[in-house]
């Protein structure tokens, strides 16, 4: 793939390769060029398959392979065994991703053990860590519950446990509407496996640290080529800064967003002026170099405002600013910011007696886990589960998703409120600071 790319045909010469694939895979927010790498991506289609016959056992495909590769334990204690199929040797290659991402929400705890399933909510290991007697360790989940009741047994908890795997069981939380336990995927906010979702996760890109100079040089106004040929180089810069990047970074620092464009189709010209010398042994004065990078990234910027005129002409009419609407005759509608939202949620999450909220929810998975008819198999989807059901029993409730030009009130008050001290309530007349929102 990588000769295919830099390759040339040009008077039978192969072309400069001037970056290793596996840079070029890199996510453009990175320093790469955003290309799949094949392999990751085939191990997290294959993982799709593996998902399947982990979360659906009772399937027919399911039934086969137990019954050929795995008839006394799991897909998660499988091994590949004797004269295995192409096939079989292509879902093992896979499943050690899967069985590590993955974890079990417990529901009513009966169908997971205690010592040999991946149950605890820890990123790096989901099993338990504690020696056990061989008894407990094959006990169901459900035989850490008080008898009859959807709730941690605290004191069997903590005897039984080390310190690690005691607050570990105490975060989860337990609801009485889940009698199934389901199995998460870890690297999707849904908790369903998604074939994106594991190759960022094989590729080490869910946590990576990103640069703000890259997402600028691709937020630069010029043709895409000039974005790539110039940062692929190694070519340091005589000068105080130790790369070029370090200088691409002081410049971006210093200049408005024209002169940013100007320098980069500069630099573009400087760079193809150079190849011709180097291979053609061409020469050109610097008067030339500039006045043709200034004239190309005119006729370009043009060429784009033209284009971006006839598209806004194609869509008049679909766009326009969002305001408060009143409720329909019967109605009453509430206003809330996320954070409120995020408050109802705790506050529930108390009432309940659940130990511990997990952070990170982002405000249209919370409208879309609301508003969608499927539920979320982590523990987001428990929480989320008993909102519905509250709301189910007070009747006729609706969830809407605005945005914040529409409900400046609701957010400014949800901003000020966190820094009261105390319930302060406005009956008739706001408070001077929701004013100008008003």
């Amino acid at each position: 793939m990588n000769s295919f790319w830099w390759g040339s045909i040009h008077e039978g010469r192969g072309g400069i390769r001037w970056m290793k694939w596996n840079l070029l895979c890199k996510p453009k927010t990175t320093g790469g060029i955003g290309f799949k790498n094949l392999h990751a991506f085939n191990v997290a289609m294959l993982g799709k398959q593996v998902w399947k016959l982990l979360t659906n056992p009772e399937s027919l495909l399911g039934q086969i392979f137990k019954a050929r590769y795995f008839p006394r334990t799991s897909i998660v204690e499988a091994v590949l065994g004797h004269n295995p199929s192409f096939v079989w040797r292509s879902l093992l290659a896979a499943k050690h991703i899967i069985v590590r991402s993955s974890r079990i929400q417990v529901g009513s705890g009966q169908n997971t053990l205690i010592g040999s399933d991946p149950w605890l909510p820890d990123a790096d290991n989901g099993f338990i860590s504690t020696s056990l007697n061989e008894s407990i360790v094959s006990a169901p989940i459900s035989s850490l519950m008080v008898p009859g009741q959807r709730r941690w047994d605290y004191d069997a908890v903590a005897d039984l446990f080390d310190t690690r795997d005691r607050n570990l069981i105490l975060q989860i939380p337990l609801s009485s509407r889940r009698e199934k336990d389901v199995w998460y995927w870890m690297a999707d906010p849904h908790g369903l496996y998604t074939v994106r979702s594991c190759y960022r996760l094989l590729n080490n890109y869910v946590n990576a640290p990103t640069s703000g100079i890259w997402r600028k040089i691709w937020s630069l106004e010029v043709p895409s080529k000039v974005k790539t040929c110039w940062l692929t180089s190694s070519l340091g810069l005589i000068g105080p800064q130790p790369s070029f990047l370090n200088w691409l970074e002081l410049v971006f620092s210093c200049c408005n967003k024209e002169m940013c464009n100007l320098v980069a189709m500069i630099c573009w010209r400087i760079w193809h002026r150079r190849n011709e010398k180097v291979w053609n042994n061409k020469v050109c004065s610097v008067r030339h170099v500039l006045n043709s990078a200034g004239n190309y990234l005119f006729q370009w910027q043009t060429a784009r405002q033209k284009s971006e005129v006839h598209n806004a002409t194609c869509f008049q009419g679909c766009h326009g600013a969002i305001c408060w609407t009143p409720p329909q005759l019967g109605w009453l509608k509430c206003n809330g910011s996320f954070a409120t939202l995020m408050g109802f949620l705790w506050r529930l999450a108390v009432h309940l007696s659940w130990v511990v909220l997990v952070q990170g929810m982002l405000k249209r998975l919370v409208f879309k886990a609301l508003t969608a008819s499927y539920s979320c198999p982590n523990g987001y989807g428990l929480i989320l589960d008993d909102c519905l059901a509250l709301a189910k029993s007070i009747g006729d409730i609706e969830f809407s998703f605005v945005r914040r030009s529409a409900n400046t009130a609701a957010h400014v008050t949800a901003r000020v409120g966190g820094s009261l001290s105390g319930f302060e309530e406005w009956n008739h007349v706001p408070p001077p600071w929701l004013f100008t929102s008003l």
